[in-house]
């Protein structure tokens, strides 16, 4: 730097924002005779304005409001990079909301590399004023107070924004190559009517129906059918399998906050290098994509091994290696981008959000694979979904950065339950207890498994949603702040737990484990009383997968089906093999491992009483289960007795006949509170389905979950 910028001190930021109030820059350039002639050093002015008369006065404009907003990846905080930040003293975005800055120096300001060379990339290109959260937000410790107010007006800020940019990162031939091939294919699935298809008319895809609903349906699939004819004989013009992987795997559709920047936004475009696509064509383009793949793979299903060969060899004639290199190795679909792009399409027609930030936390953290969402900071796991949650009023949820983490997970479980969400539980695992958390509240900051029962909303059980609650509000019950009383019915308590299943999918298959599975529960089943022979028959296929398989054209979650059952007496006959492999069955034999594969972190169990089913693995002899009043499945709970010492009294009567209490503190005996800590969520054989609490009213009771 020349002698002149050396001489900058570090930017000060004036006084906090107010709720009410935003911080915008834009870029401006550099006169010969500062920072010593260096022009490498980029310099933007900084204005404060209010964001409610910016919303009034930009109302009926064309153009919209005076601002872009940018959404990309923060990265390492490691080797920063310095702007040049300036205070706007007169040239303000609008003359009417000039406001002098008095406080605060001009400066340097550190910024991320990533951001940097996003700034880099759209110096030239963004003329006007533009809002980033890194710079526009005082980031430093002492701005704690204005982080949390800017965090709760943040949908209004993507809202207000005239458009808003998503940074994926610098280009290259890969990455051009893929934006090219899905902006081409996403406007035509667009311009088809695919993202006006529900998820109910996926799932029953071909059939629609004659209604007019029914009619137009048969245009979009007449379109679609145009278009996988297409991509099957690309002729010179292949698609990019391959490139478009990585792409998809690129860092900011990992990034949590980027869900609701998208959400809200009025507009949106993708940006990678020098290739620009409209968000809703990039959309539509990857669900176009995913349906695509989805059929072929149905249709080569995993026949025997010399049906395998032939269909490998078709496939490489029609898609080349590029895509048995994805298909080898499980990259055709990226579940996690996926996610992330459709999230524009969970609002309702006022532009709301339709999802509860229950919803919102498993479709985040929750996925069947391992790449969740990331936040740099533990709270903003929560804070980041949390305003374009439909349910945030209710939850009375404020975002708040002096507070502990760990204090923002306690009570965002406790409201959630509070409001019916009891599947929040299947999300607790034993790590929680490693931490400063209670058992029963979960780790957004740790992998999260899929619960094996779903959630409530998938309607796939039912053990207890039927009863309402009815006893004490667990506040006017519960001293300690960080336990939970929860209302249950008592179920049983395990008396012999087998050996634990944990192949999960994409592991490599555990052909023994399997085999060890199986034969515990049919062996628990055998030594109970509670099910008939035909229950029996049943309940030897059903419990090994959870009562779950996927079926339809598009492999949706369901309770389990008779193809099931045929897959499981495939599955018998291969473990008979001494050398058992994945071509030995049929499609159904594949479904039902698959299946097995996603119980995993389970054992079975059998109770006194004779229930069998799967448990966490981290169960032993003598947990509880137990069946939460209002919950779809049932929970494992563990006693925990804690002792203190009892005050003893005694009444005596004087010769008045008066009543006197007479304390004895000295008795040395103890009186214990039961308390108990969450195992995890189970599969409980023949009450899934509401069955226990018709035939045990009198089992309800009010536990104490620390």
């Amino acid at each position: 730097m020349g002698q002149a910028s050396q001489a900058w001190p570090l930017f000060q930021y004036d006084s906090p924002l107010s709720c009410g109030e935003i911080r915008l820059l834009r870029f401006r350039p550099w006169r010969s005779h500062e920072a010593g002639g260096n022009d490498l050093l980029m310099r933007f002015e900084i204005v404060r304005v209010s964001l409610d008369q910016l919303k009034m006065e930009c109302s009926g404009r064309e153009t919209g409001s005076p601002y872009v907003a940018l959404s990309y990846v923060w990265g390492s905080t490691e080797n920063p990079r310095k702007i040049f930040l300036e205070h706007n003293r007169g040239d303000n975005v609008k003359q009417s909301r000039r406001k002098q800055m008095q406080e605060g120096l001009n400066g340097f300001l550190e910024v991320t590399q990533n951001l940097e060379t996003a700034l880099r990339h759209f110096q030239g290109v963004i003329s006007g004023w533009v809002w980033i959260d890194a710079i526009c937000i005082n980031q430093r410790e002492e701005g704690t107070t204005e982080t949390s107010s800017q965090v709760r007006q943040m949908n209004e800020i993507y809202r207000t924004a005239q458009e808003t940019i998503v940074w994926l990162g610098p280009g290259d031939v890969s990455s051009d190559l893929a934006m090219r091939h899905i902006g081409k294919i996403g406007k035509k699935a667009f311009t088809s009517g695919l993202m006006g298809v529900r998820v109910s008319e996926l799932r029953a895809w071909p059939n629609f129906g004659m209604n007019d609903r029914g009619r137009d349906l048969d245009r979009i699939r007449t379109c679609l059918d145009v278009m996988f004819r297409d991509m099957s004989n690309p002729g010179d013009n292949p698609f990019p399998f391959v490139e478009y992987g990585d792409l998809m795997q690129r860092e900011w559709f990992e990034r949590v906050w980027v869900l609701q920047e998208v959400m809200v936004a009025q507009h949106v475009v993708i940006v990678c290098g020098s290739e620009k696509v409209e968000y809703d064509h990039f959309m539509a383009g990857a669900h176009f994509y995913n349906i695509w793949v989805n059929k072929i793979v149905r249709e080569i299903g995993v026949p025997s091994s010399i049906g395998r060969i032939w269909a490998f060899v078709k496939l490489w004639r029609r898609y080349g290696y590029r895509f048995l290199i994805c298909f080898g190795k499980q990259h055709l679909i990226h579940e996690r981008a996926t996610s992330t792009l459709a999230i524009r399409q969970m609002k309702n027609e006022k532009g709301e959000s339709v999802l509860t930030l229950k919803e919102h936390l498993a479709r985040a953290f929750a996925m069947d694979s391992r790449a969740t969402m990331n936040a740099s900071k533990a709270e903003d796991r929560i804070y980041a979904l949390l305003g374009i949650s439909s349910d945030h009023e209710k939850l009375r949820i404020i975002p708040d950065y002096s507070r502990n983490w760990e204090d923002v997970y306690v009570e965002t479980a406790k409201a959630l339950i509070e409001e019916g969400h009891y599947d929040i539980l299947s999300f607790s695992s034993p790590r929680s207890r490693e931490l400063n958390l209670p058992s029963w509240v979960p780790d957004w900051t740790a992998y999260v498994r899929k619960p094996w029962g779903g959630y409530i909303e998938d309607q796939l059980f039912s053990a207890s949603t039927e009863c309402p609650r009815t006893l004490a509000d667990q506040n006017l019950v519960c001293k300690n702040p960080k336990n939970l009383i929860l209302e249950s019915f008592y179920v049983d308590r395990i008396t012999e737990a087998g050996a634990p299943w944990t192949c999960r999918t994409g592991d490599a298959i555990d052909w023994k484990g399997a085999g060890r599975m199986m034969a515990e529960v049919e062996r628990f089943l055998l030594l109970s009383n509670k099910y008939s022979d035909d229950e029996i028959t049943e309940a030897v296929w059903r419990i090994p997968i959870g009562d779950k398989d996927k079926g339809g054209p598009f492999s949706q979650t369901q309770r389990a089906t008779v193809n099931s059952a045929q897959g499981f007496k495939e599955l018998k006959e291969v473990l008979k093999s001494k050398k058992p492999h994945m071509e030995s069955g049929s499609l159904k034999f594949v479904i039902y491992l698959a299946a097995m594969q996603t119980m995993c972190d389970s054992r079975p169990f059998r109770s006194s009483q004779g229930h069998v089913g799967l448990c966490p693995d981290a169960a032993i002899e003598g947990d509880i289960i137990i069946l939460p009043v209002g919950s779809h499945v049932p929970l494992v709970i563990r006693e925990e007795r804690r002792g203190s010492i009892r005050t003893v009294g005694r009444e005596q009567v004087d010769d008045m006949g008066t009543r006197h209490h007479e304390q004895l503190h000295s008795s040395g005996q103890f009186e214990y509170n039961e308390v108990y800590e969450v195992v995890g969520e189970a599969y409980v054989h023949g009450i899934m389905d509401g069955e226990f609490p018709r035939s045990h009213p009198s089992s309800r009771q009010l536990m104490e979950l620390k």
